[in-house]
Protein backbone atom coordinates (compact mmCIF):
# COMPACT_ATOMS: atom_id res chain seq x y z
CA UNK A 1 0.00 0.00 0.00
CA UNK A 2 1.36 3.38 -1.16
CA UNK A 3 1.73 6.17 1.54
CA UNK A 4 -1.13 7.99 -0.44
CA UNK A 5 -3.54 5.74 0.05
CA UNK A 6 -2.67 4.94 3.73
CA UNK A 7 -3.05 8.47 4.12
CA UNK A 8 -6.19 8.59 2.08
CA UNK A 9 -7.38 5.04 4.53
CA UNK A 10 -6.44 6.83 7.63
CA UNK A 11 -8.20 10.14 6.57
CA UNK A 12 -11.23 8.28 5.53
CA UNK A 13 -11.46 6.21 8.76
CA UNK A 14 -10.51 9.32 10.76
CA UNK A 15 -13.48 11.05 9.67
CA UNK A 16 -15.63 7.93 9.56
CA UNK A 17 -14.72 7.51 13.03
CA UNK A 18 -14.99 11.06 14.19
CA UNK A 19 -18.62 10.93 12.19
CA UNK A 20 -19.36 7.67 14.40
CA UNK A 21 -18.35 9.25 17.33
CA UNK A 22 -19.73 12.01 17.51
CA UNK A 23 -23.42 10.42 15.79
CA UNK A 24 -22.87 7.63 19.02
CA UNK A 25 -22.16 10.56 21.65
CA UNK A 26 -25.68 12.47 20.00
CA UNK A 27 -27.77 9.11 20.37
CA UNK A 28 -26.43 8.53 23.74
CA UNK A 29 -27.67 12.21 24.85
CA UNK A 30 -30.91 11.67 23.35
CA UNK A 31 -31.29 7.87 24.88
CA UNK A 32 -30.16 9.64 28.47
CA UNK A 33 -32.95 12.51 27.55
CA UNK A 34 -35.35 10.17 26.84
CA UNK A 35 -35.33 7.96 30.08
CA UNK A 36 -34.69 11.26 31.88
CA UNK A 37 -38.15 12.09 30.43
CA UNK A 38 -39.40 8.86 31.29
CA UNK A 39 -38.10 9.05 35.01
CA UNK A 40 -40.26 12.60 35.12
CA UNK A 41 -43.23 11.60 33.64
CA UNK A 42 -43.33 8.29 35.81
CA UNK A 43 -42.73 10.80 38.90
CA UNK A 44 -44.99 12.66 37.87
CA UNK A 45 -48.02 10.67 37.60
CA UNK A 46 -46.88 8.71 40.72
CA UNK A 47 -47.46 12.59 42.01
CA UNK A 48 -50.76 13.16 40.60
CA UNK A 49 -52.30 9.53 41.50
CA UNK A 50 -51.11 10.59 45.08
CA UNK A 51 -52.35 14.06 45.24
CA UNK A 52 -55.82 12.42 43.36
CA UNK A 53 -56.01 9.82 45.64
CA UNK A 54 -55.53 12.20 49.00
CA UNK A 55 -58.17 13.94 46.75
CA UNK A 56 -60.60 11.34 47.25
CA UNK A 57 -59.96 10.08 50.77
CA UNK A 58 -60.45 14.29 51.93
CA UNK A 59 -63.95 14.08 49.39
CA UNK A 60 -65.10 11.04 50.72
CA UNK A 61 -64.97 12.08 54.36
CA UNK A 62 -66.10 15.44 54.17
CA UNK A 63 -69.32 13.73 52.38
CA UNK A 64 -69.35 11.40 54.82
CA UNK A 65 -69.43 14.40 57.43
CA UNK A 66 -72.20 16.16 55.49
CA UNK A 67 -74.32 12.84 55.81
CA UNK A 68 -73.68 12.83 58.85
CA UNK A 69 -74.55 16.20 59.86
CA UNK A 70 -77.44 16.30 58.10
CA UNK A 71 -79.25 13.16 59.86
CA UNK A 72 -78.07 15.05 63.14
CA UNK A 73 -79.72 17.71 62.07
CA UNK A 74 -82.75 16.46 61.08
CA UNK A 75 -83.54 13.82 63.66
CA UNK A 76 -83.04 16.75 66.52
CA UNK A 77 -85.25 19.15 64.53
CA UNK A 78 -87.74 16.54 64.29
CA UNK A 79 -87.30 15.54 67.64
CA UNK A 80 -87.33 18.59 69.09
CA UNK A 81 -90.64 19.43 67.35
CA UNK A 82 -92.56 15.96 68.28
CA UNK A 83 -91.61 16.52 71.97
CA UNK A 84 -92.99 19.96 71.60
CA UNK A 85 -95.91 18.60 69.88
CA UNK A 86 -96.40 15.73 72.66
CA UNK A 87 -95.70 18.43 75.83
CA UNK A 88 -98.84 20.36 73.92
CA UNK A 89 -100.85 17.38 73.86
CA UNK A 90 -100.27 17.08 77.67
CA UNK A 91 -102.61 19.28 78.30
CA UNK A 92 -105.71 17.10 77.62
CA UNK A 93 -107.97 16.46 74.05
CA UNK A 94 -109.28 18.92 72.50
CA UNK A 95 -113.08 20.01 72.59
CA UNK A 96 -114.91 17.13 71.06
CA UNK A 97 -112.06 15.30 71.16
CA UNK A 98 -112.41 11.40 71.84
CA UNK A 99 -110.20 10.74 74.75
CA UNK A 100 -109.43 7.56 73.58
CA UNK A 101 -108.31 8.53 69.98
CA UNK A 102 -106.18 11.63 72.24
CA UNK A 103 -104.22 8.79 74.24
CA UNK A 104 -103.33 6.88 71.07
CA UNK A 105 -102.06 10.25 69.50
CA UNK A 106 -99.29 10.36 73.07
CA UNK A 107 -98.64 7.13 72.61
CA UNK A 108 -97.70 7.59 69.00
CA UNK A 109 -96.00 10.58 69.34
CA UNK A 110 -93.65 9.01 72.28
CA UNK A 111 -93.08 6.40 70.02
CA UNK A 112 -91.75 8.86 67.15
CA UNK A 113 -89.68 10.75 70.41
CA UNK A 114 -88.24 7.32 70.93
CA UNK A 115 -87.63 6.07 67.32
CA UNK A 116 -85.89 9.73 66.20
CA UNK A 117 -83.40 9.41 69.24
CA UNK A 118 -82.80 6.13 68.33
CA UNK A 119 -81.42 7.54 64.59
CA UNK A 120 -80.03 10.38 66.40
CA UNK A 121 -78.07 8.35 68.35
CA UNK A 122 -76.95 6.25 65.41
CA UNK A 123 -75.63 8.68 63.27
CA UNK A 124 -74.01 10.02 66.04
CA UNK A 125 -72.19 6.73 66.70
CA UNK A 126 -71.14 7.30 62.61
CA UNK A 127 -70.33 10.71 63.20
CA UNK A 128 -67.78 10.38 66.43
CA UNK A 129 -65.66 8.08 63.56
CA UNK A 130 -65.25 11.57 61.17
CA UNK A 131 -65.80 14.61 63.17
CA UNK A 132 -63.50 16.42 65.07
CA UNK A 133 -63.36 16.20 69.21
CA UNK A 134 -64.99 18.96 69.20
CA UNK A 135 -68.40 17.42 68.53
CA UNK A 136 -67.70 14.08 69.53
CA UNK A 137 -67.49 15.91 72.89
CA UNK A 138 -70.87 18.21 72.34
CA UNK A 139 -72.52 15.11 71.51
CA UNK A 140 -71.38 12.90 74.45
CA UNK A 141 -72.64 16.36 77.05
CA UNK A 142 -75.90 16.10 74.79
CA UNK A 143 -76.72 12.75 75.69
CA UNK A 144 -75.38 13.51 79.11
CA UNK A 145 -77.82 16.21 79.56
CA UNK A 146 -80.73 13.75 77.64
CA UNK A 147 -80.17 10.90 80.40
CA UNK A 148 -79.91 13.50 83.39
CA UNK A 149 -83.39 15.17 82.02
CA UNK A 150 -85.12 12.34 84.35
CA UNK A 151 -87.68 11.66 81.28
CA UNK A 152 -88.96 14.65 81.75
CA UNK A 153 -90.54 16.47 78.52
CA UNK A 154 -89.88 20.16 78.87
CA UNK A 155 -86.25 19.16 79.86
CA UNK A 156 -85.31 16.70 76.94
CA UNK A 157 -87.03 19.42 74.26
CA UNK A 158 -85.18 21.85 75.69
CA UNK A 159 -81.90 19.62 75.12
CA UNK A 160 -83.25 18.44 71.88
CA UNK A 161 -83.18 22.20 70.77
CA UNK A 162 -79.97 23.56 72.11
CA UNK A 163 -78.63 20.14 70.62
CA UNK A 164 -80.12 21.13 67.13
CA UNK A 165 -78.42 24.43 67.41
CA UNK A 166 -75.30 23.14 68.37
CA UNK A 167 -74.98 20.87 65.91
CA UNK A 168 -75.69 23.01 63.31
CA UNK A 169 -73.11 25.68 64.74
CA UNK A 170 -70.52 23.09 64.77
CA UNK A 171 -71.47 21.72 61.23
CA UNK A 172 -70.82 24.91 59.65
CA UNK A 173 -67.97 25.52 61.86
CA UNK A 174 -66.19 21.97 60.89
CA UNK A 175 -67.56 21.58 56.54
CA UNK A 176 -67.19 25.33 55.92
CA UNK A 177 -65.02 26.70 57.82
CA UNK A 178 -67.39 29.17 59.29
CA UNK A 179 -67.02 31.27 62.73
CA UNK A 180 -68.77 29.87 65.46
CA UNK A 181 -72.63 31.95 66.35
CA UNK A 182 -72.87 29.93 69.64
CA UNK A 183 -70.00 30.89 72.71
CA UNK A 184 -68.28 27.54 73.19
CA UNK A 185 -69.19 27.47 77.12
CA UNK A 186 -73.22 27.16 76.11
CA UNK A 187 -72.43 24.56 73.08
CA UNK A 188 -74.04 21.51 75.22
CA UNK A 189 -77.13 19.91 74.44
Amino acid sequence: MTPLEILLFSAIGGGLGAYLGAYLREKGKNLATREDLNRIVMTTEEIKAQISGEWWIKQKRFETKLQCYLQLVEHLGELHTLISEAIALTRGPLAGQDPEAHSLEIERRRAAITERFEKFRQYGSIARIVAPAEVRTFLTAFGDEWNRSGGSAVAQGTAARNAWLGILDLARADLFGDEREIPREKKGG
